[in-house]
């Protein structure tokens, strides 16, 4: 199943229940630092991230995520460029179907602030319009609201009283609170190994402001990115204190119940979130992919639907509901989606993978491998496609590159429990029985309890006459499951082998009882029956 869709650090937008045909919509680049002093780096996301909320309040304006805008200028390799010119902001609106592009920059010296920025219409190529406010650095806030209000004046927007007080709402009542918040997200641009840095400073900020909304709700989020699934529903519970009736808070705790298979609770916070905001195509394909944990494919499906009702071109939202497609059998229509999913981005590698897996389950394993080989392309450390090219190649009867991929796949992530296991029947059946016993030990190291390595690694312990080994490993599978027959039947032959009569009596006994219900084990039964016999004398 797909992950849910969400951005490690998420910054308000509030959409509007405007269908988007009403809607221009309105992006904001990243601002240019003029002094080049990295101590005041991190205005050039937050003044832009500031003046994106704003308008985000606005019913008639739709922003485009600051997150997907930053990919973009990522894939063109001006991510972190010192400026952005207006060919490229242009080259960056397009690409998002954007109406206006927002550019700027900024001067700050002493305890003065100089921010300017000009208003491009992306169709015409031109600049339509330009501002610039100046004053204390303390007043900041008030200096982007003034700029705001310039651009709506310049778009012949006017909003209703109620966004107006939206737009002017303070979000800390601490500048220093502000800083530390804005310093995190800038790192998180940067680099997100720096997780544990970007954490500390989000919980700077909230000890400057404890009732600071968005240092909460981001701090939840770096802590989910980090795999601290309590501490993140912790931080957005508290952000739900603060504000009760926020959609996004509501579905980003959602979203941290369902990573911990907390389906039910999941469930309850995404529909809180459509409660307040209907019209939000992320949560309803999140919803959907609870819906699909609990195993309520038909509701799923009809959540991945509306989804894509509000929003068409969401590659994401297709390809959860291709996979959900596929989870209920329905190959034909997962293929299909996986192809629009790739039509609207066709570099998305899980669409890619979950396209291979759809034509894996319907035996076209040809098309299967051109997809995870185009996946493996897209991100040639994916350990997940070399894992699935091992698959394929292990179908179509090629050992050998099979375990090649297998190798690969263990090789980048020596957590991959699934190539493991692969390796390890592979090498089984070749004979290389010492390989496969370090294979299915690896399989246990990540997850102890796993049936089928205890099992089958006892049966190569047989092979090699580890007899006590062997014993162990079939005694482990049957804790796990008493009425595996397979394992209490080889457990008795062990105990035959071995020479210990009494037990191995004792086991053929209780194998015959484990197994009398089950047709398919007669055959089996009868020879136990007969093992009991000759070692009772008879």
């Amino acid at each position: 199943m797909r992950r849910l869709r969400l951005p490690l650090l998420f910054f308000l937008l509030t959409l509007s229940a405007a269908s988007a045909a009403e809607r221009r919509v309105v992006a904001v680049l990243p601002f240019t630092n003029l002094t080049h002093n990295e101590i005041t780096a991190w205005l050039c996301e937050a003044i832009p991230t500031t003046l994106a909320t704003k308008l985000g309040k606005v019913s008639t304006l739709q922003l485009v995520e600051r997150v997907r805008m930053n990919e973009f200028l990522e894939m063109i390799n001006l991510r972190h460029t010192t400026e952005i010119d207006d060919e490229t902001a242009i080259k960056a609106g397009e690409a998002f179907g954007a109406e206006i592009i927002v550019a700027g920059e900024y001067l700050k010296g002493g305890s003065q602030i100089k921010i300017a920025c000009r208003f491009l219409d992306v169709q015409s190529g031109q600049v339509i319009d330009s501002a610039e406010v100046s004053g204390s650095y303390s007043d900041i806030f008030g200096l982007q609201d003034e700029l705001t209000f310039d651009l709506l004046k310049t778009l012949e927007v006017t909003p209703t009283p109620e966004e107006e007080a939206k737009i002017v709402e303070v979000p800390t009542k601490s500048l220093e609170a502000y800083e530390w918040f804005s310093k995190a997200h800038y790192e998180s641009t940067k680099d997100l190994v720096k997780i544990n840095l970007i954490i500390d400073y989000y919980r700077r900020a909230i000890e400057f402001d404890s009732t600071y909304f968005d240092a909460h709700n981001n701090l939840g989020l770096a802590y989910a990115g980090r795999g601290f699934q309590d501490r993140a529903i912790q931080e957005h519970k508290e952000a739900l204190k603060i504000k009760p009736n926020h959609a996004e808070a509501h579905a980003n705790l959602g979203a941290a119940y369902y990573v911990t298979g907390l389906f039910d609770e999941a469930i309850a916070e995404f529909q809180k979130a459509l409660g307040i905001r209907p019209h939000y195509p992320e949560v309803h394909s999140n919803l959907g992919l609870a819906y699909a944990g609990k195993g309520l494919l038909d509701d799923a499906i009809r959540e991945h639907k509306e989804a894509l009702r509000i929003n068409p071109e969401d590659a994401q939202a297709h390809a959860n509901l291709g996979t959900t497609y596929h989870l209920k059998g329905l190959l034909d229509e997962a293929v299909g989606e996986f192809k629009e999913a790739l039509r609207i981005k066709p570099r998305y590698l899980d669409a890619h993978m979950g396209l291979g897996r759809a034509y894996e389950a319907k035996g076209l394993l040809d098309e299967a491998m051109v997809e995870y080989e185009e996946a493996s392309s897209i991100n040639p450390d994916d350990a997940k496609a070399h894992g699935a090219l091992g698959n394929v190649y292990a179908r179509k009867g090629l050992p050998d590159a099979a375990i090649g991929k297998w190798q690969e796949a263990v090789k980048i992530d020596p957590d991959f429990a699934g190539a493991h296991y692969n390796l390890a029947i592979a090498y089984k059946g070749t004979g290389l029985l010492d390989d496969a016993i370090t294979e299915f030990n690896e399989v246990l190291r990540i997850y102890p309890d796993d049936l089928g390595a205890h099992y089958n690694l006892g049966n190569v312990y047989i092979y090699k006459g580890l007899l006590d080994d062997a014993i162990r490993e079939y005694n482990e599978a049957i804790r796990i499951k008493p009425d595996h027959t397979d394992a209490n039947y080889n457990l008795a032959l062990a105990y035959e082998y071995k020479g210990d009569r009494q037990t191995a009596l004792e086991q053929w006994k209780r194998y015959v009882e484990v197994a009398k219900d089950r047709f398919d084990q007669a055959q089996s039964i009868r020879k136990a029956k007969e093992r009991i016999k000759a070692l009772q004398g008879e």
